[in-house]
């Protein structure tokens, strides 16, 4: 299972738009190294290295390390949205049409008890 720092340093990559080899040489690491990093081969980090990584990305390190709940809110839809699609895309296309049927029910469900507009 990928480390929480990985997981963190690669969704906030490629939400910059970045290539493991774009932020290597940013910080001064081979692409394999931040490979390593994501995937959780390298778990023990060193903070300066951190710090480093959260600066190339322009994030607080603290959000890198998971000891800052404050990550905003539109970053937290995109990460959702990454679990999400990671999970539909291990679907048939059957099974994905199907899920796609219930999330509208949950939302159409919500609606109806909040008095929302489905979007």
């Amino acid at each position: 299972m990928v480390n929480d720092v990985g997981r963190r340093i690669a969704a906030i990559r490629v939400r910059r738009d970045l290539t493991q080899e774009q932020l290597g040489a940013m910080i001064g690491e081979s692409k394999q190294t931040i490979y390593k990093y994501e995937k959780g081969i390298i778990t023990n980090i060193p903070l300066p290295k951190i710090e480093k990584i959260a600066e190339a990305l322009g994030c607080p390190p603290t959000v890198l390390a998971g000891w800052d709940d404050a990550m905003p809110e539109e970053q937290k839809k995109d990460e959702t949205r990454e679990q999400l699609n990671a999970l539909v895309d291990m679907l048939t296309p059957d099974e994905q049409k199907l899920v796609i049927a219930q999330l509208r029910g949950i939302v159409q469900s919500q609606a109806a008890q909040d008095g929302r507009q489905e979007s």
